[in-house]
């Protein structure tokens, strides 16, 4: 067992320098989703969701969850106008 648990926290448990990456990468795409719905003012509120939000994304199996908010009265049709964006 102390052999094996190393080895699997290293798939599991990402690097400081994977982190730094992960959340380079992540900070762009939510600057380049940003500066996309500031043309819409049925969108709220954007932020970060999902296991890499939490801080328990895996080493290998990571993806960054970007959320849009809109305002409730939106109507379906406006929704996926700015979805499809």
């Amino acid at each position: 067992m102390k052999k094996i648990i190393p080895e699997i926290k290293k798939t599991i448990v990402p690097s400081k320098s994977l982190q730094k990456s992960k959340m380079e990468i992540a900070d762009l795409a939510f600057k380049l989703v940003e500066e996309e719905i500031r043309k819409y003012s049925e969108v709220i509120n954007l932020e970060f969701g999902g296991s890499f939000a939490k801080g328990t994304w895996l080493a290998k199996n990571a993806d960054v969850d970007i959320f849009i908010k809109f305002k409730n009265k939106t109507s379906e049709a406006k929704f996926e106008e700015i979805s499809n964006q």
